[in-house]
């Protein structure tokens, strides 16, 4: 009696493994474990379609309300934006209002009409005549089963000069409950599926082996994914280095000039740019930029400028810096606002050198400074312009200027990088630093005084720059 007691108490890690193996395979044992399953898997299932109800539940009526604020809203404000070209009776001027609209996908039409109904413009194509649309209120939401409307007008000294009605699918409500369904009827597949592999699994006695092997294969998974990772990183920091080396000139020659530069990016892959090439039939085109940032879409950028800069510059090289300017950032805003997918700016000057001295430029970025040998003095060159890629056409914006060169005349080139490169005290080296560098230092050749500033930058920074630091300096010198 006291035998059988001892056994029947003692410890289950104490049993024999043939006693435990005969636990683990019996009926009850499988039934048991089949049952939790089965009713694991169906609160989970229940949890599930009782969530993805109650979300969609609440989503449709935001989103039908969504619907009905953008189409009240936009009118109103085409209608706002579209006064001159409805005074005018002028259809691009007005089609110029629904850009704001042109890439939503919930906007289905947008059509604006005279005070007496005749329509002036039309984007997208209407459900139904153009006249349904301006019935009953105005900015009161007309709900159809395949779109939802409103309309907006536009007076001016009270009399009515025309209006505006937009038009949003619903296509998103029908979208979003066929996805409800979906994933309804994927639930109750993924469920019963579930049950059946589950019942296999404990039948075929594969639990503990599965437990063991899921953790294996999570380890190998997370070490596969980190190996991904880093693959990625090291192609990206790859890609963006042949960029930089692409992007950089490795000799600069140009009769009559003596040009250094030195570049030094905050990151692997950095945001600034320059180049300096001759022209054909004499002189030199000299370009010096800033892409906001720095990272590899940066160095695609780079990229852009210094191809097109470089094609165009030699396929006409007696262009005006403000064409190839104005034809680079037409370039640029369609590559990084649409392709992209962007919102980066470029500052960016563009110079044309000629033999005698004379520099012709456009184009918005930091100060010239130019150190006159004959005085012994700076002077500090504005750069008028704007940003590139900003904006779909900067002709407007975009004149040359000149500049005059005497002979050991310095140019001194430069990114923010180097003027505002900050120490440990958070202050900036600044121009006037920069600029007592220069006139201190002018007799040097240009590639000692490149590297003497270049250096005394990165010093004063701890050799830990926030950008990335780029200087071009080139003296002229007559024949």
């Amino acid at each position: 009696m006291a035998a059988t007691l001892s056994l029947a108490s003692a410890p289950a890690t104490l049993l024999p493994l043939a006693e435990r193996k005969r636990m683990l395979s019996s009926s009850r044992l499988k039934i048991t474990l089949t049952a939790f399953i089965a009713l694991l898997l169906a609160a989970l299932c229940t949890f599930v379609i009782l969530l993805v109800t109650h979300i969609f539940h609440w989503l449709t009526p935001s989103i039908r309300q969504d619907l009905g604020w953008k189409v009240a809203q936009g009118a109103a404000e085409v209608a706002e934006h579209a006064e001159l070209g409805m005074l005018l009776e002028d259809g691009p001027v007005i089609r110029d209002s629904f850009e704001h609209y042109a890439t939503d996908s919930d906007v289905q039409a947008i059509v604006v009409t005279d005070a007496q109904g005749k329509v002036l413009a039309l984007q997208g194509e209407l459900p139904g005549p153009s006249e349904s649309f301006f019935r009953g209120p105005e900015r009161k939401l007309n709900v159809s089963g395949s779109f939802i409307s409103s309309w907006s007008s536009r007076s001016v000294e009270g009399a009515l000069i025309g209006r505006v009605a937009m038009i949003a699918s619903t296509a998103r409500l029908e979208a979003g409950e066929n996805l409800r369904q979906r994933l309804l009827w994927l639930t109750f597949g993924a469920g019963l599926f579930g049950l059946a592999l589950s019942f296999s699994f404990v039948t075929l006695y594969v639990g503990p082996v599965l437990r063991v092997t899921g953790r294996a294969f999570e380890a190998l998974e997370r070490a596969a994914q980190d190996m991904v990772q880093k693959q990625r990183l090291e192609k990206e920091l790859e890609i963006g280095a042949r960029i930089q080396t692409c992007l950089l000139p490795d000799a600069i020659d140009i009769p009559g000039l003596e040009v250094a530069a030195r570049m030094t990016p905050a990151s692997e892959v950095g945001g600034d740019y320059y180049d300096v090439f001759p022209a054909p039939g004499g002189g030199a085109f000299i370009g010096i930029g800033d892409v906001a940032g720095h990272g590899l879409t940066s160095g695609l950028v780079m990229l852009m400028v210094q191809s097109v800069v470089g094609a165009l510059g030699r396929r006409y090289p007696d262009a005006a810096p403000r064409d190839i300017v104005s034809a680079l950032n037409t370039v640029l805003y369609d590559n990084i606002r649409h392709r992209l997918h962007n919102k980066e700016h470029v500052t960016f000057t563009l110079f044309r050198y000629f033999r005698d001295g004379r520099l012709r430029f456009a184009g918005a970025h930091e100060e010239l400074v130019v150190y006159r040998k004959r005085t012994r003095r700076i002077e500090l060159v504005q750069t008028p312009g704007t940003w590139l890629g900003a904006m779909k056409d900067v002709s407007k914006f975009t004149t040359d200027s000149e500049l005059q060169l005497e002979h050991g005349d310095l140019l001194v080139l430069y990114t923010d990088g180097v003027t505002e490169a900050m120490n440990s005290e958070r202050q900036q080296f600044g121009l006037e630093r920069l600029t007592e560098l220069v006139k201190a230092n002018a007799e040097m050749p240009a590639e000692q005084l490149c590297n003497l500033i270049h250096g005394e930058v990165l010093d004063f920074c701890n050799q830990t720059a926030d950008d990335d630091v780029t200087l071009l300096i080139a003296r002229y010198r007559e024949v």
